[in-house]
């Protein structure tokens, strides 16, 4: 059955989906997360607290050079607040060596930009990661995973000095609240197809977030020579295609089954000489 598009709310606003650059695209992040309401939305959803921007959000889309801002690391989206520093990630695949490292190493860079006066490091800000994990389910979790400081002695967190947060996006649809924000926020990012696009635009209609997201979206999409501008820019240009991702996938499988083989082959070969030299 084809979707239906309704009325949304009263401006009659079309969510014009593009296969090419879907909501997870990394450019299209890039743009919306310039908005304080979506990076505050994301941020309210991931770590259950209400942000305190004081400057930005600032993305790798803007106009002007923000690596001084960035801290010369190229996330997405960041942003200063009373009490910390704040970035928020686009990701797609969850590899746990490469993308814990790469979390802790973000939000070590975040700290060590910092200036410390007179061994006042007590006047650090603190550092939040935050990556949205579009395509990654993961056993045991709801969708919001943190990585905290914890004492294990007495099992508690002990500081919010350092924070990751990864949102998993498929398992937030699968298990999490249909009437929250967060719910919404991965709703959008799901987006693949024009299909899901109106369904979207029809339960969200009268959404002042999701409206917002889907304006952004619209009228960056309708724009390309502006997308295809910002896709040349080091941050872009390095990023993985699917392509080149799905090649990493089938390495990491063969070089598995690889494993796997050899594992089994040198069973047989000690079973083999096992047999061989029993004494009857």
């Amino acid at each position: 059955m084809t979707a239906t598009r309704k009325k949304t709310a009263e401006n009659g606003l079309v969510f014009r989906f593009d296969k090419k650059y879907q909501p997870a695209n990394d450019i299209i992040f890039a743009i919306l997360i310039e908005s304080r309401n979506i990076f505050g939305a994301i941020e309210r959803g991931a770590t259950g607290r209400e942000p305190s921007i004081i400057s930005g959000p600032y993305s790798q889309a803007a106009k002007r050079n923000v690596n001084n801002l960035l801290h010369s690391i190229r996330v997405d989206g960041f942003a200063e607040e009373t009490d910390r520093f704040t970035t928020i990630d686009m990701q797609t695949e969850y590899r746990p060596k490469r993308i814990l490292k790469r979390s802790g190493y973000y939000a070590g860079m975040l700290l060590a930009s910092q200036r410390v006066k007179k061994q006042r490091f007590e006047d650090l800000k603190s550092a939040c990661v935050i990556f949205i994990m579009s395509e990654t389910s993961i056993k045991n979790s709801k969708g919001v995973k943190p990585f905290l400081w914890y004492d294990m002695e007495n099992g508690e967190v002990v500081s919010d000095f350092i924070e990751n947060y990864f949102v998993f996006v498929p398992n937030v649809l699968k298990y999490g609240d249909k009437n929250s924000e967060i719910y919404m926020i991965a709703s959008f990012f799901a987006v693949d197809t024009a299909k899901k696009a109106i369904e979207f635009e029809n339960t969200y209609a009268g959404n002042e977030l999701a409206e917002e997201m889907m304006s952004m979206y619209t009228q960056a999409v309708m724009n390309k020579k502006v997308l295809k501008a910002l896709a040349q820019r080091d941050h872009f240009a390095e990023r993985l295609t699917p392509k080149e991702r799905a090649q990493i996938r089938r390495d990491a499988k063969a070089e598995g089954m690889k494993k796997g083989m050899e594992k089994n082959t040198e069973k047989t070969v000690l079973k083999m000489l096992s047999a061989q030299f029993t004494v009857e």
